[in-house]
């Protein structure tokens, strides 16, 4: 048996003692120190996801259980000419997941601000061979454009739940500089992006201001897809600022704590 795959298979026995089993801190230890590729079978093929923390285990886990409607959306929408604006996107388990329906064909833009989630998220798309079809930009969206700081609940990769609208000033496990620009800034720069089917927005907080600095990007003929998570108090406003847009809800999850993915589409 090869180390890698020792590894792999101690990675699987142990994850199951490390909340509560006898052997806690060890397996956490271990589950924090390795870096191990994790491979996600689905309908439509496969693909890796390396593994270094219990937290990333977790997502690899849970990637096809743990939000079933983002999954079904992508099911449904993506085709081979999509390009899927992934904002928020962590360690990148739904861009891969898009980017492996027509691999070379889909193509994605991922916004990922924190710094060793974007590490990961590179790292990931790099062993996929997604590299050619995928874009990272560790930057903030926002409604306007400004030079500010990013607290984070927690220095690890897989984490989220960062930011103003999670972490006090006083209660911040690290914090590092963070640009914020509008969507709009962006699609209609110079950079020269691909124009969205497609926008995935789960940023744990921003997101109606994200919204507010994409209209133009969400009257684009080619944006017909969107899921992004809404707390229940901006309900009536994101369907109003989306409505305004040409879009109508479709669906939505099961959500958490008043929060939930809904899903707009607009009509061809």
């Amino acid at each position: 048996m090869g180390i890698r795959t020792l590894i792999s298979s101690a990675t699987a026995h142990v994850s199951q003692f490390a909340l509560n089993g006898p052997f806690r801190k060890v397996a956490a230890f271990i589950l924090e120190n390795i870096d191990d590729r994790h491979r996600i079978s689905t309908t439509h093929g496969s693909f890796s996801v390396r593994v270094g923390n219990t937290l990333e285990r977790w997502r690899a886990d849970t990637v096809m259980t743990k939000e079933p409607e983002t999954i079904a959306w992508l099911d449904d929408s993506i085709e081979a000419d999509s390009v899927f604006y992934d904002i928020g996107a962590n360690i990148g388990l739904y861009s891969l997941y898009a980017l492996h329906r027509a691999p070379g064909q889909v193509r994605a833009v991922c916004f990922e601000p924190e710094a060793l989630n974007s590490a990961r998220l590179n790292q990931n798309l790099n062993d996929n061979g997604f590299s050619e079809q995928a874009t990272v930009f560790a930057i903030g969206l926002g409604a306007t454009e400004a030079v500010t700081e990013l607290r984070l609940s927690r220095l690890q990769a897989g984490r989220a739940l960062h930011g103003d609208s999670n972490v006090s000033k006083d209660n911040h496990d690290h914090r590092q500089g963070l640009i914020v620009m509008s969507l709009d800034q962006l699609v209609f720069g110079d950079g020269g992006l691909l124009l969205p089917t497609h926008l995935k927005i789960d940023v744990d907080g921003p997101e109606l201001d994200i919204l507010k600095g994409a209209q133009r990007t969400l009257t684009l003929p080619s944006l017909r897809h969107i899921l992004v998570e809404v707390e229940d108090y901006e309900r009536e406003v994101v369907n109003k600022l989306l409505a305004n847009a040409g879009f109508e809800f479709s669906a939505e999850g099961a959500g958490i704590d008043d929060k939930h993915n809904v899903i707009y589409e607009k009509p061809a």
